[in-house]
């Protein structure tokens, strides 16, 4: 099983963790308001998630078809808990 893995391609995607790692203390050390230091960790964090992913063997369509099933299946489940939560809210101010 070993003689199966690229070596060259994990040492690659090892590089590109370390300087997003790199990048990140980067970001957290910059003056930049908090909001676009959320949306570029986020970023390197999706890029992360994919680069690992494509280290795995996971196609790009596969994590597309993830987030497809994710909207079907679980998001209708968290709307209808925050759905609920408000009804109480609005039931204890009655």
């Amino acid at each position: 099983m070993l003689y199966e893995i690229d070596w060259i391609n994990v040492i690659e995607h090892f590089i590109i963790i370390w300087l997003i790692v790199i990048f990140f203390t980067y970001i957290n050390k910059t003056s930049l308001p908090a909001k676009t230091k959320d949306y570029v960790q986020l970023a390197a964090i999706l890029f992360i998630l994919l680069t690992i992913l494509h280290f795995m063997g996971f196609e790009l369509y596969i994590t597309f078809r993830l987030i497809e099933w994710a909207t079907k299946f679980v998001l209708p489940w968290v709307a209808l808990y925050w759905l609920v939560r408000l009804i109480k809210v609005f039931e204890k101010k009655s």
